[in-house]
């Protein structure tokens, strides 16, 4: 069971018409309604192909099957790669499990009929260029719509449009410079640079009727997006964007009207392999999971809806909900989208989760050697997200003389960030950190 509550909207290249692909019989359709659908993170590699192989290709998303079906635009975030035949494995044997998979497996996006594949994130290098593009000209010559990458960096940054039922609809597609990818690509990835995004929204929103903007963004398993981004999203509706949805929290966070637009501050997993990792950081929110629903009539968007699924760790893919954990996700996603509505509550959370990862990673930091640190802290989230870095320097700047970490024997134990005017606050104080900064400089 799932919740279809319609949320009324207070008012405010490569090119496809849909409407060349429905059935002319069909007296029924409304020629303009249009319902797009967007879901999070799915991603094909883990324990998923063995799901797959074990219960057919339909496994992934039989349980949905009648949602897909009722959307006339269907969006996806693709957060793994097709590794060609030729990558070498034993490249991606490090501390992680890269997010890669055989191409055969491209059959189940086929299959359920996406139209938008958003290939943006900070997965798209786990089998390095040659996997994105390889990953590119499959999901294209497989006939989606494939934003956020590219065999170049026009094709990379471009907009891709969809035309249905006289609407014009395009969609952008980007992802933060973060861990795994660290601003590689060679051009081929779209990076969110905000002046550069603003310009094209900017500019492509002269071409179309509707504007949508997919976003991979930000810190890992917070309630809220962060200052940052919670207000760079405010601007790029103000520049135009009809809707902003984003994802790579791997929870859910909440949704906002803004400006006469619709932000979805981010979808959560969708298909995806939680691990142990998840069900350490955020055991319950991770195996929250929904469609997103937008609805269009008269070339704009008049309301949206979601609905609720649950993931099951085992089983990996979203699963309908009995009456009781309806109610109580209801309740809960009530709960998130009021805290998007106010940007103090957004500051909070935002300090809280910056804190969170810091504490991670703290020890490391402090009391490790040299080589222990840079191994470790080269690739935590606290390093590699601006987004969080940002985090705790504003936290530091306001509220830190009332934060007692209890969990070390001193009252101040982010003390060595305390003097600092300056934004750059990971090399104070730290002999570690101040080598990479000085070989960073030199080079």
């Amino acid at each position: 069971m799932s919740s279809a509550k319609l949320y009324k909207l207070t008012a405010k290249p490569w090119n496809t018409n849909l409407d060349e692909q429905n059935d002319k019989s069909n007296k029924k359709i409304n020629m303009s309604k249009i319902t797009i659908s967007a879901v999070g993170d799915i991603c094909l590699a883990r324990s998923i192909p063995a799901l797959i192989a074990e219960n057919g290709v339909d496994y992934p998303f039989e349980n949905v099957r009648e949602s897909f079906d009722k959307a006339d635009i269907l969006m996806g975030n693709l957060e793994s790669v097709y590794k060609p035949d030729y990558f070498p494995t034993e490249k991606n044997n490090n501390h992680f499990q890269a997010l890669n998979s055989s191409v055969t497996l491209n059959e189940i996006l086929i299959k359920a009929k996406f139209n938008v594949i958003n290939q943006a994130t900070n997965h798209a290098l786990d089998c390095g260029l040659e996997g994105l593009k390889y990953t590119n000209k499959i999901l294209s010559q497989s006939g989606f719509a494939v934003i956020g990458a590219g065999l170049s960096e026009n094709d990379a940054y471009a907009m891709k449009i969809i035309e249905k039922h006289e609407t014009k609809i395009g969609f952008l597609g980007y992802t933060d410079s973060m861990g795994w990818t660290m601003e590689g690509g060679d051009g081929c990835l779209a990076y969110f640079k905000k002046d550069r995004v603003i310009q094209s929204i900017k500019e492509n929103k002269k071409k179309v009727d509707i504007l949508i903007v997919s976003w991979h963004a930000d810190i890992e398993f917070a309630q809220a997006p962060s200052i940052p981004r919670y207000d760079a999203c405010h601007e790029m509706i103000d520049a135009g964007a009809d809707a902003i949805i984003c994802h790579h929290p791997h929870v859910p966070q909440g949704i906002e009207e803004y400006n006469g637009g619709v932000i979805v501050y981010s979808l959560g997993n969708f298909l995806f392999d939680t691990g142990p990792y998840q069900k350490k950081h955020n055991p319950i929110d991770s195996l929250r999971t929904f469609i997103f629903n937008i609805e269009i009539e008269n070339k704009k968007i008049v309301g949206w809806n979601r609905e609720y699924f649950k993931i099951i760790r085992e089983e990996c893919r979203p699963e309908p909900l009995n009456n009781e954990e309806l109610k109580e996700f209801e309740s809960h996603f009530e709960k998130i989208d009021k805290l998007v509505e106010d940007r103090n509550k957004v500051r909070e959370e935002w300090h809280r989760i910056s804190k969170y990862w810091l504490n991670e990673y703290w020890d490391e930091m402090v009391k490790g050697s040299a080589d222990d640190f840079i191994k470790t802290f080269s690739h935590s989230y606290f390093y590699i997200i601006p987004n969080l870095k940002e985090g705790f320097a504003d936290f530091v700047e306001n509220e830190y003389n009332d934060f007692k970490k209890t969990t070390l024997d001193w009252d101040r134990p982010f003390s060595i960030f305390e003097k600092t005017a300056s934004r750059d606050i990971l090399t104070l104080g730290n002999p570690h950190l101040a080598v990479i900064a000085k070989k960073n400089r030199s080079k």
